[in-house]
């Protein structure tokens, strides 16, 4: 297989040269370099953190993955170790999702989740447990602050992307 290099005269920093010391993102064999920033990408872009894992320009892509409501917090284990066994595998950072309420489902009798206090306790056991950033979305600003003391990262669904007083709790968080 080939490895990553960069297409251009100048050689472009490692990714793990940016994380601190604690992050999950296995290192990368020397000679192995990142490809360059998307020729597009602004110069002004910069590199933000959720919790040790870092997105932007000449990092690796991080793959966001999980259930899409968290059924059980066995199942939520099972897949976080699944998923964090194959993105170390591909040295690719990992950010486990589940949802604790899933309020826009398409039929009244679906599954919503455990609710925000079970679902948060799921999530919380999962980050330190498994040494993973965890994310989740939340519905209503009411949800932004006890959920940000848990999570690494807010989500707001599409669906609610014009919500003011939401996004502004998310902002707040």
């Amino acid at each position: 297989s080939q490895s990553l290099r960069a297409s251009h005269s100048k050689a472009a920093p490692r990714v793990t040269d940016s994380l601190p010391s604690t992050t999950r993102v296995p290192e990368i064999p020397p000679g192995d370099d990142i490809p360059p920033t998307f020729p597009r990408m602004s110069e002004h872009a910069r590199i933000c953190r959720i919790g040790p894992v870092a997105c932007g320009p000449r990092q690796l892509p991080v793959v966001i993955a999980g259930l899409c409501v968290l059924e059980s917090r066995e199942l939520g284990f099972q897949v976080a170790e699944l998923l964090r066994n194959a993105c170390d595998e591909a040295r690719l950072p990992l950010i486990f999702k589940g949802s604790f309420d899933k309020a826009n489902r398409s039929s009244i009798r679906s599954a919503r989740g455990p609710g925000i206090e079970l679902g948060l306790k799921w999530l919380s056991e999962i980050r330190e447990s498994l040494d993973l950033p965890v994310t989740t979305d939340i519905h209503e600003p009411s949800h932004a602050l006890p959920v940000a003391e848990v999570v690494d990262c807010l989500q707001v669904p599409a669906f609610l992307c014009r919500q003011t007083d939401l996004l502004l709790a998310a902002g707040e968080a």
